[in-house]
């Protein structure tokens, strides 16, 4: 089980990880050994997630979400297979605990009496100065 939050937590048996050859620091590892880890998780085939949680997923964009509803998270930072694995899970976790946050709504002020008059203020000399640019009349 990989805990998310305190109210939830999703089965490992939902994470598929793929191993590959990397193309980060490794040397002579790179062409031999698999280190690179690519996670995948399927929110629509989700057995731990409620459908109001899936739903938020899907309806939020980000560059680890596809358009089939899968989570896709590349990891070769390091050489060794399992720092790369550590490293999907936690980007895993980090991505549902920012995409799970409420946003806060924000109330709307008026505005105060001196900026109201500071803005007129700054209209009205930008509008002299307009004016002192165009050229004079002659009557």
């Amino acid at each position: 089980m990989i805990k998310i939050n305190d109210n939830l937590s999703i089965s490992s048996k939902e994470l598929n990880f793929r191993m590959t050859k990397s193309s980060g620091p490794g040397g002579q590892n790179i062409n031999k050994n698999s280190t690179a880890v690519t996670l995948e998780f399927d929110i629509l085939s989700s057995i731990s997630l409620p459908e109001k949680i899936k739903q938020i997923l899907l309806n939020t964009s980000h560059s680890y979400l596809t358009k089939a509803g899968k989570i896709i998270i590349n990891a070769n930072t390091y050489k060794s297979q399992h720092r790369n694995k550590t490293e999907a899970v936690s980007r895993f976790i980090t991505y549902f605990n920012n995409v799970l946050v409420t946003k806060k709504k924000r109330i709307n002020t008026k505005p105060t009496k001196s900026s109201i008059e500071k803005r007129l203020n700054e209209k009205r000399k930008n509008s002299i100065k307009k004016s002192l640019r165009k050229k004079p009349k002659y009557e």
